[in-house]
């Protein structure tokens, strides 16, 4: 269960960080649009059967380099695991997040900010949930 709030605590900080910088507030719909430059889709492989579907966001562009939570991998990590229909190595993993990198990389790395948001200011959630980029 910890690993669980730790993973949903960073994607919640990785999304609400999106949001404009005081001095210049964006809205919803703005920063939506800003966020999706950066957003993958990743697929991969849960067993003979099913598959799976999460959201990524480009880190480094320059290395074509994705992260993406950790709970995203093939439970064995066996399997090839999809970036945008692209297969994709793993680079390293941890209990919560997991990079990758692609072959090439059009997307720009998501800009991220240093403050969590103050209470009333807009955020948005970005992602593909059940594979639809919403």
């Amino acid at each position: 269960m910890k690993h669980v709030l730790h993973t949903l605590l960073a994607f919640l900080l990785v999304v609400t960080s999106i949001t404009a910088a005081p001095r210049t507030p964006k809205s919803p719909a703005d920063i939506f649009r800003a966020a999706t430059l950066s957003i993958v889709s990743v697929r991969y492989q849960i067993d003979e059967n099913r598959k799976g579907n999460c959201t990524g966001f480009v880190v480094d562009a320059a290395r074509a380099w994705v992260l993406t939570a950790a709970h995203c991998l093939n439970p064995d990590r066996k399997g090839e695991t999809l970036i945008d229909e692209v297969a994709a190595p793993l680079i390293r993993a941890n209990d919560n997040f997991a990079l990758f990198a692609i072959e090439r990389m059009s997307k720009p790395p998501l800009d991220l900010r240093d403050k969590e948001p103050v209470p009333g200011e807009p955020v948005v959630a970005v992602g593909y949930g059940f594979g639809v980029l919403s």
